[in-house]
């Protein structure tokens, strides 16, 4: 028997993602648009992300507010702990597009902004 589940995708991945601490709880996540779009517009964009040593942990989600945007601020983060973070396009019909490359960021102990020296 043959047998296979299609699974519709409206879009390509989103490339290119990268990932930088803001603070020490914020991480910014910037991404570029998927290179093909199948079958209707992006709506918006889903970033999902978890603690990377907690492979049984949900899945956070940050939904943005609309297609233009390639970049998003993710909250309430852990000092010192590494996230694992994935983007996924959202199209206007309901489908989902295909995820981005996992990426892996590490939360440090001391504020990115700011300087050690006095």
């Amino acid at each position: 028997i043959w047998c296979c589940v299609f699974q519709s995708v409206c879009s390509s991945e989103p490339e290119s993602i990268q990932a930088a601490p803001q603070n020490l709880s914020s991480l910014l996540v910037i991404w570029e648009r998927p290179r093909a779009v199948y079958d209707a517009n992006i709506e918006k964009y889903s970033i999902t992300y978890r603690l990377a040593n907690a492979e049984d942990s949900a899945w956070s989600e940050y939904l943005t507010d609309g297609y233009q945007d390639t970049g998003a601020i993710l909250n309430d983060l852990l000092t010192n702990s590494t996230y694992n973070v994935r983007v996924v396009a959202i199209c206007t019909n309901g489908l989902r597009g295909l995820v981005s490359d996992l990426l892996t960021v590490f939360m440090p102990i001391n504020d990115p902004g700011k300087s050690d020296r006095a």
